[in-house]
């Protein structure tokens, strides 16, 4: 797939931070009655494409706003993605996007890091506009239990008439030293009972070890868990089942459709979806 497989526009930021974003679903007008949704990706995912294609199947509902985050894919700054960032700064980014967009109300939904970057956001006070749903995907509220550090190559694995640059020593590590200190667990109260919050991990996540969500129910004990037909899936979720799958399971839940129940996992439930 070329990057990416459309137009998009750039919101160039005062800041000299550049946010490439596209805004699905805007030529049916049946959309407008719909709470628009944002999708926020996880690290060095490019949300441009790598939300293809179900963000297309979303889009046809709903507008959708898709976008890479910063110094990922089309989004790029002044200094060539050498300034350090926090989780709080991601979150404003996405705030800020949002502005931009002009939109006063969304529903938002969050996948590893990109969860990770809603929790933050949903506990940012005075945010400029409404959140009326929250989905957290395949995240954690505090620095996860994870393989990813396995992941990263081995400097011995490198011919040996070359070692790493300290530059690429320093993308290898510094976004796992930002997550590394995110640990949001002692705010989730801040979010309120009355904002539905919907999460979704699967049994078989080594990215972010599933074991994880229990701090994020234990901070957001009204959030729902869905429960999947077949639980063991990796971290990829929506690589799983269909798009037409998890487009019916995230609407019904942005829709609060009528005889779709979506328990409380402090009640000890589970959300039951049956199969397409």
């Amino acid at each position: 797939m070329s990057y990416p497989p459309f137009a998009y526009s750039i919101y160039p930021r005062y800041d000299g931070h550049n946010f490439a974003y596209k805004i699905l679903g805007t030529r049916n007008n049946n959309n407008n009655s719909q709470t628009p949704l944002v999708l926020i990706n996880g690290l060095s995912s490019v949300g441009l494409v790598d939300w293809l294609p179900l963000a297309n199947h979303l889009a046809k509902s709903r507008k959708v706003l898709i976008f890479d985050n910063r110094n990922i894919g089309g989004s790029t700054s002044t200094d060539g993605g050498k300034d350090e960032w926090t989780m709080q700064d991601q979150a404003d980014d996405v705030v800020e996007l949002i502005k931009h967009v002009g939109w006063k109300q969304v529903d938002l939904l969050g996948f590893s890091m990109g969860g990770m970057i809603l929790q933050t956001l949903l506990v940012t006070p005075r945010l400029p506009f409404k959140v009326k749903h929250a989905i957290l995907a395949a995240t954690s509220a505090k620095a996860a239990h994870s393989d990813l550090l396995s992941a990263i190559p081995d400097p011995s694995l490198l011919p040996r008439d070359r070692k790493p640059t300290e530059e690429e020593k320093v993308q290898l590590v510094r976004a796992f030293v930002y997550i590394a200190s995110y640990d949001v667990r002692k705010k989730l109260h801040l979010i309120p009972a009355s904002l539905p919050v919907l999460v979704i991990h699967g049994d078989k996540d080594r990215s972010v070890y599933p074991t994880e969500k229990k701090y994020i129910l234990a901070g957001i004990p009204h959030a729902q868990v869905a429960q999947l037909p077949n639980p063991n899936i990796g971290h990829m979720w929506h690589d799983y089942f269909t798009p037409e799958f998890w487009d019916r399971l995230i609407c019904d839940f942005l829709d609060g459709k009528e005889g779709m129940k979506f328990p409380e996992a402090g009640a000890g439930k589970k959300l039951k979806v049956g199969k397409l």
